[in-house]
């Protein structure tokens, strides 16, 4: 299997947030949306980072209800691997 055909079935749409999106607006994109993961894109349009729902759920349980105040650069993986559809 492929990305490609990945994307064929779960279409190519592709959320993004900025470095200083707090977490709760993260997550009320993650769940208006019913997507698992935002990209986190530089003032250059660039890829700084992914917040998914796994980051989320660290953030919470490392810092309880404050964790809706941080930012997306607070919690973001920042090592993001990419590939290409085929």
């Amino acid at each position: 299997m492929f990305v490609s055909d990945v994307l064929s079935q779960k279409g190519g749409l592709v959320y993004t947030v900025t470095p200083g999106t707090s977490v709760g607006q993260i997550s009320q994109q993650l769940s208006v949306r019913r997507v698992g993961s935002v990209l986190v894109l530089d003032a250059e349009g660039a890829v700084a980072g992914i917040v998914s729902e796994r980051d989320l759920v660290r953030a919470i349980a490392s810092h309880g209800a404050k964790a809706m105040e941080l930012e997306a650069r607070q919690v973001m993986t920042r090592d993001v691997v990419t590939c290409d559809p085929d």
